[in-house]
């Protein structure tokens, strides 16, 4: 009994699938164990090592939020809050080792409820043995550094509530005291040189204002002693504003520096009391300081101890996760070897069947593909002749029927073809019979296409000769046409030149004519421009007519004052002598005065006449000029417009010549397309006589006693007919 192809392919992949199920169950099986031994790790172990590392973490995070806490000057609450946030996250943790997470005591408790507000999802197990008792130390060890840091916040709330703030800044008590002291000193010696130069002092007066005065109304310590001196200063700086009020109220310098001499004993307790300030200022942050330094190195150590302890707890938890992942190494081992035989006895039962299978497929394949190499080549002699009942031998039997069927049916009817006989029968097998159907169009088509060509060729015969004839009669027209354009353009060639000569001279008379006018209108505008002035000097000439009358005015006036004072001096007797002679000397200037006036006056008159006369004139020559002007414009538009109307005539003469060279070279193109169409009409009739000899070669379905030819006879037998010629008009 022979297996069919796909039969043997079955039953060999079957084997090799039960060969992989048995290594996927061995794989399962060991998958397992190795889960089980890493949910172990997962579960209880590395929950440890995470708790103790964000236990680790919690405390780092309190030792800087102390150091950032010991530098600050303010937001000191912030800080302490998140300090103490940090250090409730980090007694959580230490919970969870101490407890677990799953426990009744850690679950009511605070850390219980911080463990929820956070969503945290990690599972602790409740510690024991050597993990409890490395818990209780690390317990004992967090209670002193809180300890430690509650000592440390009191100090360093102590160290700032001494601080000084002004103006939004913190400044240290002996910082402070130092500008305050250096501004008390800039103080009086602007007081004293407001005294010395005599000027009103302009310094603070407010004894609650300025760098001192606002430190020392509500600076507030709990150190009696401090208060006390600063109480001391503040009297003393009180009497001080006092005393600067007083020196800029009195008006007298021996009075200011007195009372400046009797504020001299206040300055001096005020130095007296800043030293004493000082002195107990710095030996209070010395002893502050001393206070921090110690509760830092307590906390220093605090930490160090519960360091060393988690990293104890560390070290046990990693050991034990060492310890468990050994293990699961250890089965996973054994897992891999035995999955490598499996996989390896698989492999060999696939070589083998896979060599079994291609033997009996791989030999009649290859004949099959030479086979089909040969008909690619055209080659159809080949046939495979095989004696087998499985799909491969049927295959074998399609392709030696497929050969004989494509040897005497298609290439028989395609080397008919291929001797122009186009009489050819194929019957499809069927209507799926793409290739036979195919070729039966392909002849049936191909005998009416040649059918049609012949049928075209004929009537493209007749139809050249007519056109050839055509086209010789419409070029000697067109040559005819030619000769008469030529004469046209000459003539208006010639008329053309003319009329421009007639536009150019018109140019040049209306330029002429506007030079004309330019220069009239411009003596126009100075005539006008003379006669504005003449006016001008006729308006001034009766000013200054005006200005002459005041001075005869008074000149006459002086003659009057003359005459008074001669009165004056007469009546004066002997002592009015001397006045009597200059009264005189003033009267005789007065009335050449007045004659001088008189003379200009006239003068003035006889040019104020004679202004108007030439003003009288010039008004006159300007109305001529202005109708000489309108007499030019008017001949300028005229010539202007006869210019122009040549110009336009000229240019219109010139766009018909151009149009009649246009046409004059349509006319050459035509004729040369004429001729061209001529000979294009001869060399058609010949190619489609060439083409009816060409298809006389084929043999057609229904032809009579080789029908192609006997069509060259009828299209050679065309009518010789005369060329038309053009008569000369």
């Amino acid at each position: 009994m022979r297996m069919t192809i796909s039969t043997k392919l079955i039953g060999g992949f079957l084997g090799i699938a039960m060969l992989v199920l048995l290594a996927g169950t061995v794989g399962i099986v060991i998958l397992s164990k190795v889960s089980k031994s890493t949910d172990m790790v997962a579960k209880q172990k590395a929950p440890i090592q995470h708790a103790v590392m964000n236990a680790a973490l919690s405390l780092e995070r309190v030792q800087k939020n102390l150091e950032s806490f010991t530098k600050a000057t303010s937001g000191l609450e912030a800080l302490e809050k998140q300090t103490g946030v940090e250090l409730d996250e980090f007694d959580m943790w230490i919970s969870m080792l101490q407890h677990g997470t799953a426990s009744k005591a850690f679950q009511d408790s605070p850390y219980g409820q911080m463990y929820r507000e956070r969503q945290l999802t990690v599972s602790v197990p409740a510690g024991s043995g050597d993990l409890l008792a490395t818990i209780e130390k690390v317990l004992q060890n967090s209670a002193l550094f809180r300890k430690k840091k509650e000592e440390l916040v009191s100090s360093h709330r102590q160290f700032v509530g001494y601080s000084v703030n002004f103006e939004n800044h913190n400044y240290s008590l002996p910082a402070y005291l130092n500008m305050a002291q250096l501004d008390h000193l800039n103080w009086v010696a602007l007081l004293k040189d407001a005294v010395n130069i005599e000027t009103t002092f302009t310094g603070e007066t407010d004894p609650a204002k300025g760098l001192i005065g606002s430190w020392l109304s509500t600076y507030k310590a709990d150190n009696q002693e401090l208060m006390a001196l600063i109480e001391k200063l503040a009297a003393q700086h009180k009497k001080l504003m006092e005393l600067a009020i007083t020196i800029n109220q009195e008006a007298k310098y021996s009075d200011k520096l007195r009372k400046l001499n009797r504020g001299i004993g206040t300055t001096a307790r005020m130095e007296q009391y800043f030293g004493e300030l000082h002195v107990l200022a710095a030996g209070l942050y010395q002893d502050l300081e001393k206070v921090k330094r110690d509760n830092l190195a307590e906390l220093s150590r605090s930490a160090e101890a519960i360091n060393s302890q988690l990293g104890v707890l560390m070290k046990n938890a990693e050991s034990d996760v060492h310890q468990a992942l050994s293990s699961s190494e250890d089965v996973k081992k054994g897992g891999v070897i035995t999955l490598v035989v499996l996989t390896l006895s698989a492999v060999l039962f696939a070589a083998v069947l896979g060599i079994l299978i291609s033997r009996s497929i791989a030999a009649p394949l290859a004949q099959t593909v030479k086979m089909i190499a040969e008909m690619e080549k055209g080659h159809l002699n080949m046939r495979l002749n095989m004696r087998r009942d499985d799909e491969i031998g049927l295959m074998a039997k399609s392709m030696d029927s497929f050969a004989d069927s494509l040897q005497n049916e298609i290439v028989a009817a395609m080397q008919k073809l291929a001797a122009n006989d186009l009489t050819i029968q194929v019957t499809p097998r069927d209507e799926q019979d793409v290739v036979r159907g195919a070729l039966q169009k392909a002849a049936r088509d191909l005998n009416e296409i040649m059918a049609q060509i012949n049928m075209t060729a004929q009537q493209v015969t007749s139809a050249s000769t007519q056109v050839s004839d055509a086209s010789q009669s419409l070029s000697h027209g067109a040559t005819q046409q030619a000769s008469s354009l030529e004469q046209v353009t000459s003539s208006m060639t010639e008329l053309g030149s003319q009329t421009r000569v007639n536009a150019d001279n018109a140019s040049l008379a209306n330029e002429l004519s506007t030079a004309t006018k330019i220069a009239a209108e411009k003596g126009n505008e100075r005539m006008a421009a003379m006669a504005t002035a003449m006016a001008e000097i006729r308006e001034a000439s009766h000013n200054i007519s005006k200005i002459i009358k005041v001075i005869d005015e008074i000149a006459f006036q002086t003659n009057l004052l003359a005459l008074n004072a001669a009165v004056e001096a007469a009546r004066a007797g002997q002592s009015g002598k001397g006045f009597a002679v200059v009264a005189e000397e003033v009267r005789n200037l007065a009335a050449r005065s007045a004659k001088a006036a008189r003379e200009t006056t006239d003068l003035i008159e006889g040019s104020v006449t004679k202004t108007t006369k030439g003003t009288e004139i010039a008004s006159q020559t300007a109305a001529a000029l202005n109708e000489i002007v309108g007499g030019i414009t008017r001949v300028s538009d005229l010539v202007s417009e006869i210019a122009q109307a040549s110009n336009e005539q000229a240019l219109g003469i010139n766009q018909a010549s151009v149009g009649l060279d246009q046409i004059d070279l349509v006319t050459q193109q035509n004729t040369a397309n004429a001729e061209e169409s001529a000979a294009a009409a001869e060399q058609l009739s010949a190619q489609a006589r060439l083409l009816l000899d060409m298809l006389s070669h084929f043999r057609l379905k229904n032809e009579v006693g080789g029908g192609l030819s006997r069509t060259l006879a009828a299209t050679s037998l065309k009518a010789e007919k005369p060329v038309p010629q053009l008569e000369e008009s």
